[in-house]
């Protein structure tokens, strides 16, 4: 399964299929505990926290001053997560590579029984990702050993898993949505949606909130009942949620804000015309949601109204959900599927996240679909032609 496909996924939901799965609750577990040196005091998840709210508390380059390294793969490789000196990346057979990140060597990998992986989620010395038809993993975050597996009804590698009080969701492609306890690896509920989850699911300490083509889903995390649903009849794309609000983009040009207790729109930021409507994941901060559209622009949106205070307009699509650190959005262009051949340079751009203002950009070898982690005094992203950068 190559980035074209992985692209074109996560840029046009795919309905899932409307067959009803048999669920399997079989666990793998081996003799490889977690070493209590290893534990870290809260999860890592991809875009930051269990909200995907895009921040992270880094240090930001404000300057560009160099590339500290690249790295070439020789298959499709996705989203890299950064995690107590580690940087995580899947690829499109099933590998898990951790990096150095210092140098962007190879420290050890773990090769599932198929892929694609996506992004990881790490926590108390584990590394937790969905891979291939039906499979979920624990890994060792030292070794890369297998620490424990669970088989599920369908894929589950497009959704990346979320940890929330020692709970771990993820939802498949046939639609269920699986609660997991960490410490038994037991199933604690499941939830059958009506159709595919093909995008990441969000949470808070009350509820977790799950996007599939026409609905986002309300679930109460802790039973898996269903709290709300918010209905559209083109899509939903990737949401986040903070301070009660839930955020996500439409497929018919609006961007939403919803009481996250009842579902209940609050306010709606509708973009022009265009052929195309995709939305980026968005940033949540206190003061402003950034989120990127498919007219080649990205917004700051005002939290409280969705009034725009400021657009910053690109060459290519801006659906590559960007990422905040220290008063800086850093983000790339190029998730644009119907360009998925096209091998042009695209930028990767650091805008001051108050005005707008293009701080620097760095030229990239291709497009880039993929979101960037920061740590470690580094900016990290990778293009569809599988060059994983490091700019310092």
């Amino acid at each position: 399964m190559n980035s074209k496909f992985i692209l074109l996924m996560f840029t046009f939901c795919i309905t899932a299929c409307s067959a009803s799965p048999v669920i399997s609750e079989r666990v793998v577990s081996t003799a490889i505990p977690p070493s209590p040196t290893a534990a870290i005091e809260s999860p890592v998840l991809y875009r930051g926290d269990a909200g995907r709210q895009g921040v992270y508390a880094e240090p930001a380059i404000r300057a560009f001053d160099s590339v500290k390294w690249q790295k070439s793969f020789d298959e499709d490789s996705y989203f890299p997560v950064y995690a107590e000196g580690m940087l995580y990346i899947g690829t499109s057979s099933g590998k898990l590579l951790a990096l150095d990140p210092d140098s962007g060597e190879e420290r050890w990998s773990f090769a599932a029984e198929g892929g694609p992986l996506l992004a990881v989620a790490v926590t108390d010395g584990l590394v937790y990702f969905g891979a291939g038809e039906k499979d979920f993993y624990a890994v060792d975050a030292r070794t890369g050993k297998s620490a424990w597996s669970f088989e599920t009804d369908s894929s589950v590698w497009s959704s990346s898993p979320l940890i929330i009080h020692g709970l771990i969701y993820f939802g498949s492609d046939q639609g269920t949505v699986y609660c997991l306890d960490l410490q038994t690896h037991e199933v604690v509920w499941t939830f059958k949606s009506a159709s595919g989850v093909l995008s990441q699911i969000a949470g808070d300490t009350e509820r977790v909130y799950v996007p599939t083509q026409n609905e986002l889903y309300a679930l109460d995390a802790a039973t898996g009942s269903e709290v709300w649903k918010a209905f559209t009849s083109d899509k939903w794309n990737e949401p986040a949620v903070a301070d009660g609000v839930v955020y996500a983009g439409r497929g018919d040009r609006s961007f939403v804000a919803l009481n996250a207790e009842t579902g209940k729109e609050g306010w709606v930021f509708t973009a022009p015309s265009n052929q195309w409507s995709e939305w980026s994941a968005p940033v949540v901060t206190d003061a402003a949601v950034y989120v990127g559209y498919s007219a080649k622009t990205m917004y700051a949106l005002d939290t409280e109204t969705g009034k725009e205070r400021w657009q910053f307009q690109t060459e290519d699509w801006a659906t590559t959900a960007p990422i905040l650190t220290d008063g800086v959005l850093y983000f790339g262009v190029g998730a644009h599927a119907n360009q998925a051949d096209n091998e042009e340079d695209r930028p990767f751009y650091a805008l001051d996240a108050n005005t707008g203002e293009e701080l620097w950009n760095f030229k990239a070898d291709g497009l880039i679909f993929a979101g960037a982690t920061v740590g470690n005094g580094a900016v990290y992203f990778k293009t569809l032609n599988n060059h994983l950068y490091a700019l310092q």
